[in-house]
């Protein structure tokens, strides 16, 4: 009798034709930056990246203060000495941050990433650190807010995050939470054996946010096995990316055009191409103090989630780029260009919907010469 040890992504339903054409690896060259799944193009953009000058030092320390704060493991955080002396490339994943670990996609991906890193590192010959890209700037609450369970019966139920207050167009991953009430639910619902899977969400989730429960349950399952975590959010982030910032300014209106190009010339190819901007918008939001994502269009009305506009001038813009670029709140479209600037990222563990819109952004790499 033959066993089956695995069923082809052909045999299963809802999955782009991207998807199946990099698992199958009939990629055409077209479709992408870099040729999909190939080592020789891992050691191709590796060889770019470490020739062009970078703030590896700055990085270097952002992620280990920031690792320390998630709690990953003192022996991973050593191995940023290498990205330090600008000696080290990454495996980069990354996913909405979501309530009590979010869906286990999240977590395969990241599993992947430290896989990858690993085998990377002995074909390259060259240190490669993986990396998990918590993403809590997105304010889709309704996207991330449950996390579902089996009972012992077999049943599905939903535990739902409701903060306090709820705001329109607020950054996610800053809302406060407490899970306890949810945990000591679960705790009921599930048999013993569970309870050490239990004890680590209760420590992951107590008087936290959704980003840093995250990041703490990614620490704490996979930084023993190398993978950092850093937050899109982060100040010191925003700032590296700033000549990013004032090269998307500049090409203005133009991004969304070459946008629109791409993804008729996709679709004319039998492609998916999902993501579909505003056409009068920047492919980003600003947000302030309030941390609430206000749409900006291209000429300069500053559209707050509560209905206020306010106007702003091409002056101030550039002026907020220089001096709070934290305030640059990246739009999906912007997403992996903003990753892959700031990170000396080889290769990314993506899932069927990425792969579908990276193939949108792929003139984008080369607009804002982003390697």
């Amino acid at each position: 009798m033959t066993q089956t040890l695995s069923i082809p992504y052909t045999h299963l339903p809802g999955f782009s034709r991207s998807w199946l054409a990099v698992t199958a690896g009939s990629v055409p060259s077209s479709l992408y930056v870099r040729e999909a799944a190939s080592v020789n193009a891992c050691r191709a953009a590796a060889e770019d990246i470490l020739r062009a000058a970078r703030p590896w030092h700055e990085l270097a320390d952002l992620l280990e203060r920031s690792g320390r704060s998630y709690g990953v493991p003192p022996e991973t955080l050593a191995r940023l000495t290498a990205l330090s002396e600008g000696k080290a490339v990454m495996v980069v994943s990354g996913q909405q941050v979501g309530y009590l670990g979010g869906p286990l996609y999240t977590f395969l991906k990241a599993y992947h990433a430290t896989r990858l890193a690993q085998w990377l590192e002995r074909e390259l010959r060259r240190p490669v650190l993986a990396c998990f890209w918590l993403e809590g700037e997105d304010h889709d609450l309704e996207e991330v807010r449950d996390a579902h369970y089996l009972s012992l019966a077999g049943e599905l139920h939903t535990l739902r995050f409701s903060p306090d207050r709820e705001v329109a167009g607020y950054q996610v991953g800053r809302y406060q939470l407490d899970a306890s009430a949810h945990l000591s639910e679960l705790a009921q619902a599930l048999d013993s054996p569970h309870e050490e899977s239990l004890a680590v969400l209760r420590d992951c989730y107590a008087q936290t946010t959704l980003s840093e429960g995250m990041g703490r349950l990614l620490a704490r399952t996979l930084g023993g096995r190398g993978l950092l975590v850093i937050e899109g959010m982060e100040a010191e982030l925003k700032a590296m990316a700033a000549p990013l910032w004032e090269k998307v300014i500049a090409r203005g209106r133009g991004l969304t055009e070459i946008l629109e190009e791409r993804s008729t010339e996709l679709r004319a190819g039998g492609w998916n191409a999902p993501l579909a901007p505003t056409r009068d918008a920047q492919l980003f939001y600003l947000s302030g103090d309030d941390h609430v994502r206000c749409a900006l269009t291209y000429d300069g009305q500053l559209r707050h989630p509560n209905g206020e506009v306010k106007a702003l001038t091409q002056e101030a813009l550039a002026d907020l780029v220089r001096h709070q670029p934290a305030a640059i709140s990246p739009k999906a479209a912007l997403r992996p260009l903003y990753q892959d600037f700031v990170l000396p990222a080889v290769a990314y563990i993506a899932g069927p919907g990425e792969l579908d819109y990276h193939a949108q952004l792929a003139p984008f790499y080369q607009e804002l010469d982003v390697c």
